[in-house]
């Protein structure tokens, strides 16, 4: 599903995306990006099938798109979190909360690095050291 954007709108994301993809040496669209979230988010609902190294860099294609939403302007950013938000909402159902980030350098407000799958494979489980759960008391 595409995005009915403006000519002005259209232009603002494409700016926007330019900058991130030679950024990341690669070129998307804002639909790509959604796409390989809820793929990503898909896997989960199994279990990750790959490594921690993979987890992190599918949880790159969220910073994007946080990155997207801070600069698109608000007729943007209300179209695009109405197509992530269930997806982040299933993400989070799909995981449980860490005490740390899986990155040390993250952003705080980056809260889906600091999520872990509910049912990991093998790869992913023995690719990292046991991660302390959130506790709540």
């Amino acid at each position: 599903m595409s995005f009915q954007l403006t000519t002005q709108e259209a232009q603002a994301i494409d700016l926007i995306l330019k900058g991130l993809s030679t950024r990341a040496r690669q070129s998307f669209t804002l639909d790509q990006l959604i796409s390989r979230w809820e793929q990503f988010v898909a896997e989960l609902s199994d279990h990750y099938p790959y490594s921690i190294y993979d987890y992190q860099n599918d949880l790159s294609i969220r910073d994007l798109l946080q990155e997207i939403l801070e600069q698109a302007p608000p007729s943007i950013r209300e179209k695009i979190i109405q197509r992530i938000s269930p997806l982040d909402e299933q993400f989070r159902w799909l995981t449980y909360e860490l005490n740390n980030p899986l990155l040390e350098e993250t952003n705080p407000h980056y809260w889906w690095w600091y999520r872990f799958p509910q049912n990991p494979r093998n790869d992913l489980i023995d690719s990292i050291d046991p991660l302390p759960r959130k506790r709540y008391t």
